[in-house]
């Protein structure tokens, strides 16, 4: 089964990621990296939104996403 990927949601999702004191339920997979690579990837992230709030492109950080998980 091919699941639909809404880039609006991950955009979504990933701004909910520091909007919060904790991670949200559907990125429950971050706590299984080495805190070093949460670091890691929280850096990354932020700069993809960034990028995406630029240019209007969700892809990278859709990718990015995906890469991670």
């Amino acid at each position: 089964m091919v699941t639909t990927i809404d880039p609006e949601q991950v955009r979504d999702d990933a701004l909910e990621f520091f909007r919060q004191s904790e991670v949200p339920e559907r990125w429950s997979w971050v706590h299984a990296l080495s805190p070093l690579n949460q670091r890691l990837f929280a850096v990354e992230l932020a700069d993809a939104i960034k990028q995406a709030t630029i240019t209007g492109d969700n892809e990278p950080l859709i990718q990015l996403v995906a890469e991670w998980q």
